[in-house]
């Protein structure tokens, strides 16, 4: 029997997006193309082997039951898509990459009634996020049925990934085959960015963060490190892109030492990290902020940038054992502020310590490339198409 077709169908503007979705489906794409999967896109732009869709991509700035209603309206055009690809003869194999987790639910539902087998790549463990955001509370009626059906959604899946360890527990907790869960980390473009950039001697030490300010984002305690970094060393610069619900706390700073650079494309940010010394990783403290670990915090990496995360988090974990950086316990906001702020004034003479993390980051960034761990992807997904009762097909989605 011939390998089935993949479907990878992709609910953002595919490559040049600065979204971290579209950037991880782009590479798992790549490596399902080397593995020699054929592969279709389904995405809101047009390119080689897409499908366009035409319904809108939901924006993470719109207040979250306006953008679940759109995930649902985008979930009724996929489903639709799917069913008459049904008809047409042999299904797909669908890859899902929830969020938008509304979509990925119901056409992972629409899958097991149409017959579709389907790979669930988590990148967010829902409804936990929703849970921890306050927006659904847990014990609720609609809380306790949700997180039942998600249950069976991933019971159901030919394979789920995840890109944490410790969003692969919880996943495995609710499922009888821990086996069919798969660890599949995040990564820097590799392929983007290959050399690291020379030490910055002589220009002003720069901070930078960059990517989704989003509501697990704390922005706050950026802005309030920034400030206490203004006070005792103001030649220090912090630089700022991004764009989503806090873009607004960081637009209006009023702070000597921030520069908004607003959104990027894509393949601007390896210019925009060769102008910083130090990454910035800030997580805002909930039940489910163990197992983050920011792409943010790999594209640092992979730019030969020392990192300093906060809460101690799966990427705060890595950080302080590898020697990379530091990590800082989520204590009282003050306290944290001042204690970031101190470490920044200490490493912007760009002293023994500062190249100590800088050397541990040179020598380990390789590990952290977006291809293997999107290799590892496209190897597990073969031996699930080839095992034996292998699900006829697969979509993807990232």
């Amino acid at each position: 029997m011939s390998r089935p077709p993949v479907v990878l169908y992709a609910a953002q503007s595919l490559p040049a997006s600065p979204v971290a979705c579209a950037t991880r489906c782009h590479h798992l794409g790549e490596a399902l193309r080397r593995a020699g999967f054929p592969l279709e896109i389904w995405s809101h732009t047009p390119g080689t082997a897409t499908l366009v869709l035409r319904l809108p991509f939901p924006d993470n700035r719109w207040p979250t039951p306006v953008r679940m209603l759109f995930e649902a309206a985008m979930a009724v055009e996929l489903v639709i898509r799917l069913a008459l690809r049904r008809m047409r003869g042999r299904p797909p194999v669908v890859i899902l990459s929830s969020p938008p987790y509304v979509t990925c639910f119901f056409v992972a539902l629409a899958c097991r009634v149409l017959g579709i087998a389907y790979v669930f790549d988590a990148r967010d463990v829902y409804p936990e996020v929703l849970f921890n955001l306050g927006v659904i509370r847990r014990e609720s009626f609609v809380g306790r049925r949700l997180a039942a059906l998600t249950r069976g959604i991933y019971r159901h899946a030919a394979m789920v990934t995840t890109p944490s360890h410790r969003f692969a527990e919880t996943i495995r907790a609710q499922i009888p085959d821990a086996g069919s869960v798969h660890v599949v980390r995040n990564g820097w473009d590799d392929t983007a960015a290959p050399a690291a950039p020379a030490a910055r001697a002589g220009t002003p030490f720069t901070c930078v963060f960059h990517g989704l300010l989003g509501r697990m984002h704390d922005i706050a305690l950026l802005l309030a490190v920034a400030r206490r970094v203004a006070e005792l060393r103001p030649e220090v610069r912090f630089l700022v892109a991004g764009y989503g619900p806090k873009e607004d706390q960081v637009r209006h700073h009023g702070l000597p030492n921030l520069e908004f650079r607003g959104k990027l494309a894509h393949g601007d940010v390896p210019a925009l990290l060769r102008e910083a010394d130090l990454g910035l990783a800030f997580i805002c403290e909930n039940e489910g902020a163990d197992g983050a670990f920011p792409v943010k915090v790999y594209e640092y990496l992979g730019a030969g940038l020392p990192v300093f995360v906060t809460p101690v988090s799966e990427a705060g974990r890595l950080i302080r054992d590898r020697a990379m950086g530091r990590a800082f316990a989520a204590v009282d906001a003050e306290v944290i502020a001042a204690a970031i702020a101190s470490s920044i004034t200490s490493a912007a003479d760009r002293g023994p310590e500062w190249q100590a993390w800088r050397d541990a980051v040179l020598a380990g960034r390789h590990e952290f490339g977006r291809r293997v761990g999107s290799d590892r992807f496209a190897s597990a997904l073969a031996a699930v198409v080839a095992a034996p009762g292998a699900p006829v097909a697969v979509t993807a989605r990232g």
